[in-house]
């Protein structure tokens, strides 16, 4: 009996991955085929593994870019765990890579280019993809690129090094150094060390690391690493001196954004008009949390898209920060008037309450004057000379 999700039946596996099955599926009621991410049984029964695998999903349903697979929907139906994709006519990238399946530089650069564009687009609204391996990475016959898994980065944290899942160890060969030895800092630094090491792979056929375990993963990291072009003489030194500084353990001699490598790898594929400005990587972690505020303020939402870029960017940004100086003016000058009433009222409270407390005297004065009258009338009286 064929397993049904919803409307949809599930036909065939597309990929078997470590936590996750990637499923072909077909709806029943039209006919169209999707793709089902489902969480492995094995981790369906971790309540924080499944929590994690559906914050992942809620993150990415938001994005929508030409080199990105979009999530139409995620939840759990029969302690399944899943995210509902639009269907791609590609394989996996691990599926081509090996020490026979080397890429030539040309095929190998374009497709770099895609995943960093789609990284690009994905970390301008605040969203890491944190778990970037071959994996997740989807090519189709025109070399075309699809991406999946993004926001799993958490997911994948949470079983190498609170779980000490040996499942995950895999991934770690594509953390950086800082990413392993914080073990929960995921920013787009990360992300673009990773696609180094894909890079890497991609060229020489081998990764650059070989360690077996956590500690002889990160020890190879922070070492020597063969160059690719020691492995293969194909690859041109401008190519193999932009990877090594992709993975470079010293994170202050890699490239700083996006934007810098993609003018690095290939400058004649931009310009300056159309490449938008990202973000730097150690400003990941804020924009992340600003990225995820911003997707919940619909006012605001346009002005910080992606699609905005070049001149259209600045004069939005300009425009959003003119808005928010006049906000800040009339709200100086609402303090400062609500200031004003209420000191102008506790004058009045004590001009009232001084004139409660001091006494009337005028009855007084004229009792003394009265008494004055009274007794010089007296004296008048009584006195000899009358």
């Amino acid at each position: 009996m064929p397993i049904l999700i919803g409307d949809n039946k599930i036909l065939s596996a597309v990929n078997i991955e470590s936590f996750w099955r990637i499923m072909k599926a077909e709806s029943v009621s039209s006919g169209k085929q999707a793709w089902f991410s489902i969480l492995s049984r094995h981790y369906a029964k971790n309540q924080e593994l499944v929590s994690l695998f559906l914050d992942a999903a809620k993150r990415s349903v938001p994005l929508s870019h030409p080199r990105i697979l979009k999530t139409i929907r995620y939840g759990q139906e029969n302690d399944t765990s899943y995210i509902l994709m639009k269907a791609f006519s590609g394989v996996p990238l691990t599926r081509l890579l090996g020490k026979d399946k080397q890429f030539l530089e040309d095929e190998a650069v374009k497709i770099v280019l895609q995943v960093c564009q789609a990284l690009q687009y994905a970390n301008l609204t605040g969203v890491m993809h944190g778990a970037l391996t071959p994996e997740s990475i989807y090519i189709d016959k025109e070399k075309d690129v699809a991406l999946i898994n993004f926001g799993t980065g958490e997911f994948i944290d949470y079983a190498l090094f609170e779980l000490n899942d040996i499942k995950a160890l895999g991934y770690a060969s594509y953390f950086s150094p800082q990413r392993i030895h914080s073990k929960s800092v995921i920013e787009a630094g990360n992300d673009l060390y990773s696609l180094g090491v894909i890079f890497y792979y991609m060229l020489s056929g081998e990764l650059p690391f070989s360690g077996t375990t956590l500690d002889e993963i990160c020890a190879d990291k922070e070492g020597l690493v063969p160059t690719p072009r020691s492995i293969n003489t194909r690859i041109s030194p401008k190519v193999e001196n932009i990877i090594m500084r992709m993975i470079d353990p010293n994170p202050a001699k890699r490239f700083h954004s996006m934007s810098q490598f993609i003018r690095e790898l290939a400058p004649e594929s931009v310009a300056e008009e159309t490449l938008p400005q990202d973000i730097e990587p150690g400003h990941a972690g804020i924009h992340g949390v600003l990225g995820r505020l911003i997707d919940r303020l619909p006012v605001f939402s346009h002005v910080f898209s992606p699609t905005l870029v070049g001149s259209k960017r600045r004069v939005a940004y300009f425009l959003l920060t003119l808005s928010l100086v006049l906000i800040a003016i009339i709200s100086v000058f609402l303090i400062s008037e609500i200031g004003r009433q209420k000191y102008t009222e506790k004058a009045l409270l004590g001009n009232y309450a001084t004139e409660a407390e001091v006494p009337d005297t005028s009855g007084l004065s004229s009792g003394r004057s009265e008494e004055r009258r009274v007794g010089k009338e007296c004296r008048s009286r009584w006195s000899p000379y009358h």
